[in-house]
């Protein structure tokens, strides 16, 4: 892809060992490659993490009958400034049944959420691209970017964020497609709530 866009290394370490190099990168993702074959390296292990502050994590409730649970057992939901939701499962076998599976470069990581498709905020500001000993001005490129807070329905069939310019965004899980997007308030959103499930409301 020519218009590809890929994070700078910004730490390394290696394991003379096992041969493996462990690698972070200023999109806070770690990978650690076996190098053993300089024409073949293969990896060995990578996780996706949020590049900003977490913001909300949210637990998925344990929905009654397990057939319309659209998220697995043991999943929760976190929101960032990273302007990303991600949906994460702590079971170590493979998930069945469910509609998302997990993310091949994250074991725990079912799937990523990027907000109106804005990836500005995953690499790290405080990291010079030029490789300088100066960090970029953080404050001045803050544009109140990133999600505060997010809710599961009680039902289990809807997710509810709320950012930092006063929008409100309602996704279907199962798809993970938008189904609303309201300016609700002039300011962030510091907390949602789901009213009880036969009023089918939210109150935020």
């Amino acid at each position: 892809m020519t218009d590809a866009k890929y994070p700078d290394t910004i730490a390394l370490t290696f394991d003379p060992n096992n041969q493996w190099l462990s690698c972070v990168y200023n999109d806070h993702s770690l990978y650690v490659w076996d190098v053993k074959d300089p024409k073949k390296v293969g990896k060995v292990y990578s996780a996706l993490y949020h590049s900003l502050c977490v913001w909300s994590i949210e637990v998925y409730p344990e929905v009654k009958d397990s057939n319309q649970s659209c998220l697995p057992p043991n999943s929760f939901i976190t929101c960032s400034s990273d302007n990303t939701i991600r949906l994460w499962n702590t079971e170590s076998s493979n998930i069945h049944g469910a509609a998302l599976h997990r993310n091949i470069l994250s074991n725990d990581l079912m799937k990523i959420i990027y907000i109106d498709g804005n990836t500005q905020a995953l690499l790290d500001t405080e990291y010079n691209t030029g490789g300088g000993a100066d960090k970029v001005d953080v404050q001045a490129q803050d544009t109140k970017m990133g999600i505060r807070t997010v809710c599961v329905s009680p039902t289990g069939e809807h997710l509810a964020s709320g950012d930092r310019i006063g929008t409100l965004r309602i996704y279907e899980l199962k798809s993970l497609k938008e189904m609303l997007k309201v300016e609700a308030h002039d300011s962030e959103i510091l907390c949602l709530e789901y009213s009880k499930p036969e009023t089918e409301t939210i109150e935020h």
